[in-house]
C-alpha cells in the first residue's frame, strides 16, 4: 500500500475529483456494478459502459484489469493480476473485490446510506467474510433469511437464503442477460437493500436465468474428460446469455481437483474454474485466443469457428 502511495502521490479521491465528470467503464457483473454505484454515489460520472475485458479507453476503468491500449493514461481500480510494470494510468490495486479497495479509500467519502452496496460487491465475488463490522451493524437485515414458496412434484416447499445472497444473484442475473448498465441503473436508484430484492425487473431477469439454465441442463450437454484434469463442456444456450461462468462454478464445486472448462458455442465466451485456470488461460493466451483473470477464476474467447483449434490446445496440456 505504501509503495502505492509513493506512485501515486496523491489519493485515489483526489485523483477522481481532478476528472470529475469523468467517463466510466466497468465490469459488467456485480462487483464491477456495484463498485460503479459507489462511484456515482461520490462522484459526477459524464457517461457510462461496458466494454469487453481489458478494451476500455475512457477517464475511469473499474475491475475490468490491465488495459490492452498501452498508451492508455486514466485511472484504474482493479484486482486481477498481471498489470505491467511499465504502466502508464494510475493504478489502485488490491487482491480483494473493487468493492472492498473503494471502502478502504473513500471510507469517509462514501454515504453511509450506501454502505450495503459493499456487500452487494463482496457477496458477488464469493468474499461475504470480508465485509467490514460496521456494515452488518448498519444494516443487520442482510443476514435475516428470505425464502420463496415453490411446488415440486408432489408438495409445496419453501427456500430460504440469508437476504444478502440476493443482493448480487438478481444484479448478475439482470447482467448476464445482456443488460449491465440496466443493472448498474437499479442499484443507482435503490436506497435500501431490499429495493433490490423487490424490484420486478430483477426478479423478471432471474425467472429467465433460472429457465435457461434448465434448458442447458434439458439439452443434456457433452462432457469431455481430459487426462483427468480437465472436464470440458459445450453449452448451446438458447440465446446470448452470459451463462459459462454460473455453470462452470458450479459444476466446479462438484468436481474438487479438477478443472471446468465451459464453453458457450453462441458467443465464443469461455470460462476457466479450479487449480490449472490460470495455467490453461496463459497457454491460451500464448496461442493467440485471448484469456486471463483470476487463479483458480478465468474467463477466456474463441471465435465459435474456432473451437476445435481451441480444445486441441488443452487437449495437449
Amino acid at each position: 500500500m505504501k509503495r502505492r502511495r509513493k506512485l501515486n502521490l496523491k489519493s485515489l479521491y483526489e485523483y477522481l475529483k481532478e476528472v470529475e465528470p469523468f467517463s466510466l467503464s466497468l465490469h459488467s457483473d456485480a462487483d464491477g456494478i456495484y463498485s460503479s454505484s459507489i462511484l456515482m454515489d461520490i462522484f459526477k460520472v459524464s457517461k457510462t459502459t461496458s466494454p469487453p475485458f481489458n478494451e476500455y479507453n475512457t477517464d475511469v476503468a473499474i475491475d475490468l484489469g490491465f488495459p490492452s491500449n498501452k498508451n492508455w493514461t486514466g485511472i484504474c481500480i482493479d484486482h486481477h493480476p498481471d498489470h505491467p510494470k511499465d504502466r502508464k494510468y494510475k493504478l489502485y490495486w488490491d487482491q480483494v473485490p473493487t468493492g472492498l479497495i473503494l471502502y478502504n479509500e473513500l471510507r469517509d467519502h462514501i454515504p453511509k446510506e450506501s454502505l450495503w452496496k459493499i456487500v452487494g460487491s463482496l457477496v458477488g465475488d464469493g468474499q461475504a467474510e470480508r465485509v467490514p463490522d460496521e456494515i452488518w451493524d448498519m444494516f443487520p437485515i442482510l443476514l435475516e433469511e428470505r425464502g420463496y414458496l415453490g411446488k415440486g412434484q408432489y408438495k409445496l416447499y419453501t427456500s430460504a437464503f440469508p437476504l444478502f445472497y440476493f443482493l448480487s444473484s438478481g444484479i448478475n442475473a439482470v447482467s448476464r442477460l445482456g443488460f449491465p448498465l440496466q443493472a448498474l441503473e437499479i442499484v443507482n436508484i435503490a436506497k435500501t437493500p431490499l429495493d433490490i430484492l423487490d424490484n420486478i425487473e430483477v426478479r423478471d431477469a432471474q425467472e429467465k436465468f433460472r429457465m435457461e439454465e434448465d434448458s442447458i441442463y434439458k439439452s443434456k450437454p457433452v462432457v469431455e474428460t481430459i487426462k483427468n484434469r480437465f472436464l470440458i463442456i459445450k453449452i448451446h444456450p438458447s440465446s446470448s446469455v452470459n451463462i459459462s461462468s454460473y455453470i462452470a462454478s458450479k459444476v466446479s464445486g462438484e468436481n474438487a481437483g479438477k478443472t471446468i472448462i465451459v464453453i458457450n458455442t453462441k458467443t465464443g465466451k469461455v470460462s476457466l474454474r479450479g487449480v490449472l485456470a490460470k495455467y490453461v488461460a496463459s497457454k491460451l493466451n500464448n496461442a493467440g485466443f485471448k484469456s486471463g483473470g483470476h487463479s483458480g477464476f478465468c474467463g477466456s474467447y474463441c471465435d465459435p469457428d474456432r473451437i476445435e483449434e481451441y480444445l486441441n490446445i488443452i487437449r495437449g496440456l
